[in-house]
């Protein structure tokens, strides 16, 4: 039940600040992002719930992709 409420309040607090988006009422800045970060701790965030269920995976970042995003 707790996760739940987790989830609901995370949802309603993602809605509030979307709305707040649209109306103007936030700027958004434009930076840089090593995107092979982001996907590694993604993927630690999977694999902490596959392993729980004992589903394994496999994830590797090719060289011919971009690590940066802008």
């Amino acid at each position: 039940m707790h996760k739940e409420a987790a989830r609901l309040k995370r949802l309603i607090e993602d809605l509030f600040y979307l709305a707040k988006m649209e109306e103007g009422k936030i700027d958004l800045e434009e930076e840089a992002i090593y995107i092979k970060e982001v996907l590694e701790t993604v993927v630690e965030r999977i694999q902490l719930r596959a392993n729980e269920k004992g589903i394994g995976n496999y994830f590797e970042i090719g060289k011919q992709y971009t690590v940066y995003i802008r």
